[in-house]
């Protein structure tokens, strides 16, 4: 165990997360199983609409697209509030284990809901910045464009290139604003976790502790992707494979079953490596917040002080950061070395 906080360069505070998240996997994967549990709920209940809208006539359309419509109206609130108690509840395990100390997927998420409302609300106003605004310009461009080539008489095939020029161009926009923003917001759940500040407090406490290390903030989120990219096409494809091989199942006849079982195999591997790669967003976040601190604050001297068991002095931090939990004085952050399993 090491006995001293110190700044970490990128490869150090990847292999703490990694052995962090190998030496506590089923607390980990558990708390992340939650939201994809949801997710995967509502996607469930969306499979008999889906294959029920081929050939449907007028009367039993508006009844599927009720039905989608009761799902939206249900499951993104649904989604949208676990899941913020799941990232908090994340942050917590990480936060605690990190300090070598005790977490549970129950304690975790009990914590979590003590303070629900401040992590819905930083939750919510992070989806609306990162996927509302972004949606709501994109159709809009998209429409805007159309609406243009109809109102100027153009030739259909240049509307054709032109709407999807306007996509393409905002898609990549938007690439690159959503990676820009989650650099900057990376460390808003660990500030608003660890020192028990309200949303919009955690989101500027965030933004200032990330500064000068947003790119090393922003190549944890980008591997993450790249992992879970690689390990969903590596869970897919031999299934994928498996129904394509099955004689017949490709027919006419057997159409109506094979598209039902690829969404399922596609969805469900989608939401398990979900449920497999988020833990490593918390913990690398954690990590990093606390990287920060030391680097930024002078927490490392504070820390030591409280294990010496003397009354740390104020650290010098940014103007309107709360006071941090404070940590059992014995605690230590744990090294680059997994423990056993319980």
């Amino acid at each position: 165990m090491e006995t001293r906080l110190r700044p970490l360069v990128l490869g150090e505070i990847l292999d703490r997360t990694i052995q962090l998240y190998r030496s506590r996997f089923l607390l980990f994967a558990g708390i992340a199983a939650v939201p994809s549990a949801v997710m995967l709920a509502c996607f469930a209940a969306a499979i008999p609409l889906l294959t029920s809208v081929r050939g449907a006539g007028p009367e039993r359309a508006a009844i599927i697209g009720a039905g989608f419509l009761l799902i939206l109206v249900i499951g993104l609130p649904a989604y949208v509030f676990v899941s913020s108690q799941g990232y908090a509840a994340l942050t917590h395990a990480a936060h605690l284990r990190y300090f070598g100390e005790a977490a549970t997927i129950r304690g975790s998420y009990k914590q979590a809901w003590q303070r629900r409302w401040h992590y819905l609300g930083l939750f919510a106003i992070e989806f609306a910045i990162l996927g509302v605004v972004p949606a709501v310009v994109f159709f809009g461009g998209a429409i805007g464009a159309g609406i243009y080539a109809e109102a100027t008489k153009m030739p259909q095939q240049e509307i054709g290139f032109l709407v999807l020029g306007v996509v393409f161009f905002l898609a990549a926009v938007f690439a690159v604003y959503v990676l820009w923003l989650l650099a900057r917001f990376g460390l808003a759940y660990p500030a608003c976790v660890v020192e028990s500040s309200n949303a919009w407090a955690a989101l500027k406490r965030g933004i200032r502790l990330s500064a000068g290390s947003r790119w090393r903030i922003l190549a944890v989120f980008v591997l993450g992707a790249v992992l879970g990219w690689a390990l969903s096409w590596l869970v897919t494809f031999p299934a994928m494979l498996f129904l394509v091989l099955i004689p017949g199942m490709k027919s006419p006849q057997h159409l109506q079953t094979f598209n039902p079982l690829f969404l399922v195999i596609d969805y469900t591997a989608s939401f398990a490596v979900q449920a497999l790669i988020r833990p490593i967003y918390g913990i690398a976040l954690v990590i990093f917040y606390y990287d920060q601190r030391v680097r930024k604050e002078g927490f490392d001297i504070e820390w030591m002080m409280r294990r010496a068991g003397m009354e740390a002095a104020a650290a010098p931090q940014a103007a309107g950061a709360i006071e941090p939990n404070a940590l059992p004085a014995g605690a230590a952050p744990l090294e680059s070395k997994p423990e056993p399993q319980a």
